[in-house]
């Protein structure tokens, strides 16, 4: 990488903080093997008309949600 390509890239928190979502990050408090946690999710609404189904993605450490189309 380039000094000036690095230049336009900012450093991330571990939880990524600094990043733009696309849609509102919430957080929900849980408890896993005792320890206090919190899981952040976005409730992204239909882009069409909704059809009654829901569908949840949980994902792991190898996916962020920055991988997410933008809104327009």
């Amino acid at each position: 990488m380039t000094e000036t390509a690095s230049a336009y890239l900012r450093a991330l928190g571990i939880c990524l903080e600094e990043y733009e979502y696309p849609y509102p990050v919430r957080l929900l408090p849980l408890t896993n093997d005792l320890q206090s946690l919190k899981m952040a999710y976005m409730d992204i609404p239909p882009s069409a008309e909704p059809n009654g189904k829901t569908v949840v993605l949980i994902h792991g450490k190898a996916f962020g949600c920055y991988l997410l189309p933008q809104r327009h």
